[in-house]
């Protein structure tokens, strides 16, 4: 093989390998459905995770147009921080529609624990509370066990210096 062939070769591998990669990104991302992670749902009832799956999603769908509203806040306080000049009322009205957006967010989600709540058995109800008992709403298991530091109760003592509790 000339190497010219060689180099060609080498350069369509490589970006054969970017595509491949930015394809599999792109359908895990559409792939994505917000709630417990596969292997906890797999503890639901069915009729748990049917609801669930339906609950999450269309929560998930209606806070879209939110979500995006609050990255776009969240970028204002940035750009505000970030100017040469302080400005402090531009800043106060940007974190606050932040706020209110973050509220609003909180408020849906409340909500919709409070819909799966009537709506599910006791059994699937217990393993909801563990969901939204685990750091930022996620179920303890695969990538947060129990135990561990960001599932400690309440009244577990601060960890020291160390980093131990």
């Amino acid at each position: 093989m000339s190497r010219k062939l060689k180099l060609f070769f080498t350069i369509s591998v490589l970006i054969n390998l970017l595509l491949v990669g930015t394809l599999a990104g792109f359908i895990a991302k559409c792939n994505y459905r917000p709630g417990p992670n596969p292997d906890d749902m797999a503890k639901l009832s069915p009729a748990g995770k049917a609801l669930m799956a339906e609950t999450f999603t269309k929560s998930h769908d209606e806070l879209g147009d939110i979500f995006k509203d609050a990255r776009d806040a969240r970028a204002d306080v940035i750009a505000v921080l970030e100017a040469d000049t302080f400005d402090k009322s531009a800043f106060d009205a940007a974190s606050e529609k932040l706020r209110q957006l973050q509220t609003k967010i909180m408020q849906r989600r409340v909500d919709t624990a409070a819909e799966l709540a009537g709506r599910l058995n006791a059994d699937d109800r217990k393993l909801l509370a563990e969901w939204l008992a685990g750091p930022g709403g996620r179920m303890p298991g695969k990538y947060f066990p129990k135990g561990d530091q960001y599932n400690k109760p309440p009244n577990a003592p601060a960890p020291d210096a160390g980093g131990k509790p």
